[in-house]
């Protein structure tokens, strides 16, 4: 990755964001406040800065979500309207100021990690993969678009089934075994996965501004309808993800830009609304806006700063056998338990069942979750060490931008890059290793894929 010059907006936040670094590396004993202001001013600062860069980037996207996840609560704290202290998931209870101060830290820690490689890397594509037009229109591409035909048809279908039973038993019932207990016929096996790989595929093979379109708004019609369920996550880092790729490779999408403007002006009416279906509440909008809907959805979706407080308060408590951040690579070669069932606790190594079992064990049963955080993650894999958590931070983030440069280098390149990069859009409320099902899945057919396009007498038959 090429070190760029940095401009003088970009040097001042390079010092001014050493010094609070150094500050929550060390501890210098700052009330909660004080740390709640160094993180929103910081954030502030840095996505200024990245606005003046170029259009839309991965790693605006990130900033977005990390703001609404886990910068949220500390700016209505700044305001004054929210008290950080409190500790609602799952549990009516406070933190003290030490712990808040602790979790402020790691945050500020994570996120200047982060920033540093955005601030001194060159983070630009490279074009000249996208625009090759070699072995793009095969045999193989009418094969996928068949299939993709067949599988989309599917997906639809299962996508109202669980939508059908999130409605009968409450949401919890996609999590807690209740829906592994129906048994589907089995080309229902996988179809979610299929799916997504194939729409992947022909975003590689079929890049022309229509074919996009068109394969995506198929796609992302469908998400917005699994949104009915409860899956709420899996439809917004689709959505950004397809956003970033058509900002990237076909027009840009300036931050400043009127249907940007719009679509923050409107993402929290519609989050709102998905929660109350989500939890089969009724749905009136002149009672969002008389309740300020804002509010409510930085409130609520900032409960991922609980996540990472949580973490830190009962790292002594968990019983994973791994940290969890490496856990998805272990479970993966696990069977996975239907529903949440104590085996998920004794060999498991997922962060939202260990941490939801220690809340309320009651309530993980029943299927409930507190989810993760990648700086939660790293947290527990450092063990509260600030300085390693900002290398991992830095590590991370230079493998993600490196990987995101050269995504249409190759099929396999593109297919490693598609997951990671939706895991890393989504990663401050989960993990960048959160999809190693489905990046395992499309890296083997990648595989054969090009195994088959190689070869000559492919083309031939």
């Amino acid at each position: 990755m090429k070190i760029r010059k940095i401009s003088l907006g970009e040097c001042i936040y390079f010092f001014v964001s050493l010094m609070t670094l150094i500050c929550s590396i060390i501890d210098v004993g700052f009330k909660p406040i004080i740390y709640s202001y160094i993180l929103v001013c910081i954030f502030i600062f840095l996505f200024i800065l990245t606005m003046k860069r170029r259009n839309l980037s991965i790693y605006q996207i990130y900033l977005m979500t990390f703001f609404l996840f886990l910068i949220a609560r500390p700016l209505l704290y700044c305001l004054g309207v929210f008290d950080l202290h409190t500790l609602d998931l799952y549990e009516t209870s406070t933190m003290n100021d030490e712990l808040v101060c602790e979790t402020l830290r790691t945050i500020i820690v994570f996120l200047t990690g982060t920033s540093y490689v955005w601030l001194f890397s060159d983070d630009s594509v490279n074009i000249k993969h996208f625009k090759k037009t070699e072995n793009r229109y095969t045999k193989i591409n009418d094969v996928l678009k068949k299939m993709f035909a067949i599988y989309i048809i599917l997906f639809a279908l299962k996508i109202l089934y669980q939508i059908y039973v999130s409605r009968r038993y409450g949401y919890v019932a996609l999590f807690n075994g209740t829906l592994d207990s129906i048994k589907l016929p089995i080309i229902f096996t996988g179809v979610g996965v299929i799916t997504e790989v194939l729409i992947m595929f022909l975003m590689f093979y079929n890049r022309q501004e229509t074919d996009f379109k068109k394969y995506v708004c198929i796609f992302m019609l469908l998400g917005l309808v699994r949104m009915l369920s409860g899956k709420r996550g899996y439809t917004l880092s689709f959505l950004l993800f397809f956003m970033y790729i058509w900002s990237t490779y076909y027009h840009e999408i300036k931050i400043q830009s009127k249907k940007m403007i719009g679509l923050v002006i409107s993402a929290p009416i519609l989050i709102e609304i998905i929660a109350n279906f989500r939890y089969q509440k009724a749905i009136s909008l002149i009672d969002m806006l008389k309740n300020n809907i804002y509010f409510q959805v930085l409130r609520s979706q900032g409960v991922t700063f609980v996540v990472v407080a949580d973490t830190i308060k009962y790292q002594e408590k968990f019983t994973n056998k791994v940290p969890f951040f490496l856990g998805y690579i272990v479970d993966f070669f696990q069977k996975e338990p239907s529903g949440q069932v104590i085996n998920d606790i004794t060999t498991g190594n997922y962060l939202g069942d260990h941490l939801t079992y220690t809340i309320n064990s009651n309530l993980f049963f029943l299927g409930r979750g507190t989810g993760t955080s990648i700086v939660a993650e790293a947290y527990n894999l450092c063990k509260g060490n600030m300085f390693m958590i900002f290398l991992f931070a830095l590590i991370t983030t230079v493998i993600v931008l490196k990987i995101s440069q050269n995504a249409y280098k190759s099929i396999f390149w593109f297919a490693l890059s598609y997951y990671l990069l939706l895991d890393f859009i989504l990663s401050p409320r989960g993990s960048i290793l959160g999809s190693i099902t489905s990046t395992v899945t499309a890296l083997i057919a990648s595989l054969l894929v090009g195994f088959f396009e190689s070869r000559s007498d492919f083309e031939k038959a």
